[in-house]
């Protein structure tokens, strides 16, 4: 499997374990119509997960660095009374920025979330239906490939005190970087 769409399936399996009150969650490629809300709607509550976008740089260890986009689409739908689904969509979007944060997904290659954006998409259909629509957005990087300096030393028998990826910020883009946690 890819990096990426195992780094996708983390995602929905940690959510699936760590918020046990959505109904459904599961992955998607990120395109979805009001057919696919209104599926979405008969299910809910629910999360979708998707990576929209990974450009890539190379890293001085001979890996690629990839920007991942990561969206996650929570829907939510009225029960009892009107606009009680809009709450119940603010609080799993603010669990899943959390889980993003602290990078509970439990990928290696990947680092904690950045730039996290929560967005509400509003339609007066599905308003008028009591469908509540949320959007949590995060980029995070990950590494793929071989990194040569750990390959290099291996050869050689020395030994490399284990690094802990860590993200900070660059201009123009985030990059990862590691620190001895020592």
């Amino acid at each position: 499997m890819s990096l990426i769409a195992g780094l996708r399936q983390r995602i929905v399996d940690a959510i699936r374990d760590e918020i046990d009150d959505l109904y459904n969650v599961d992955w998607y490629d990120g395109l979805f119509d009001e057919e696919d809300v209104t599926e979405w709607g008969q299910s809910a509550p629910a999360a979708y997960v998707a990576v929209l976008k990974a450009p890539t740089d190379p890293h001085a260890t001979g890996e690629m660095l990839a920007d991942l986009q990561i969206v996650v689409v929570v829907v939510t739908q009225d029960v009892s009374q009107a606009r009680e689904g809009d709450g119940q969509n603010w609080g799993f979007m603010e669990r899943i920025a959390a889980l993003a944060k602290d990078n509970a997904f439990g990928d290696p290659n990947a680092a904690p979330a950045a730039n996290v954006d929560f967005k509400k998409m509003r339609h007066p259909h599905l308003r008028r239906e009591g469908v509540h629509i949320g959007v949590v957005e995060w980029r995070s990087n990950l590494t793929i490939g071989t990194n040569k300096s750990v390959a290099e030393d291996a050869i050689l028998g020395l030994a490399q005190p284990p690094m802990l990826p860590t993200l900070v910020a660059r201009t123009g883009s985030d990059v990862m970087r590691f620190e001895d946690p020592s």
